[in-house]
């Protein structure tokens, strides 16, 4: 058998460097899924109030019909990707994990609203937002994803005095500062880097 080498505290926090250095590379690669997301909602959003404001159309809810369009593309994205990624550490999994914890969630509260009405429905999406870009900035060491998920606990504060028509635009906002903006920058570190 082979010896095992003795960690000191020095090599330890050189892994853990490494494999946030990873995990960072991993999810910059894929700021796919911040941009995607954040542009695809927040046409949604935008386009609920303008269909449901300006155009006075009734069912301006139709819009966010193009949500299970995104799984689908996600779906195929992730599934070509992740058979071609070199590197898959724990934290990107931790990552992965947490997202697939908040779909789970965003899915819950829309059939929990579907019974109890929509009126703060935005609200319960922009804390999901916060919560899940704020928790994912921090593994990553990320502040751009930090500040945002922290601005949308904030937004969905000042959400909440509004009427539902008029939290989609807080949502819009809440989109740009948590999903894409940072998605943005990801991408731009990426392109640098490489």
């Amino acid at each position: 058998m082979e010896e095992v080498k003795e960690f000191s505290p020095a090599d330890s926090l050189k892994l853990i460097t490494s494999m946030i250095q990873q995990t960072r590379e991993s999810v910059v690669d894929n700021s796919f899924y911040f941009l995607f997301w954040g542009w695809l909602s927040f046409v949604a959003c935008v386009g609920q109030f303008v269909l449901a404001e300006i155009v006075q159309y009734s069912h301006s809810y139709y819009v966010w019909f193009l949500m299970p369009l995104g799984v689908i593309v996600t779906g195929i994205y992730q599934f070509k990707v992740e058979r071609h990624r070199p590197v898959k550490t724990i934290l990107s999994d931790s990552i992965g994990h947490l997202w697939s914890g908040i779909g789970l969630l965003f899915i819950a509260i829309f059939f929990i609203n579907m019974k109890i009405g929509w009126e703060f429905s935005f609200v319960q999406y922009i804390l999901l937002w916060a919560l899940g870009t704020f928790i994912t900035g921090r593994i990553m060491k990320f502040p751009p994803l930090v500040w945002g998920g922290l601005s949308n606990f904030i937004i969905a504060y000042f959400a909440a005095d509004h009427t539902m028509v008029y939290q989609s635009l807080f949502a819009g906002a809440a989109l740009l500062l948590s999903y894409i903006i940072p998605g943005h920058m990801l991408k731009a570190q990426f392109k640098k880097r490489n």
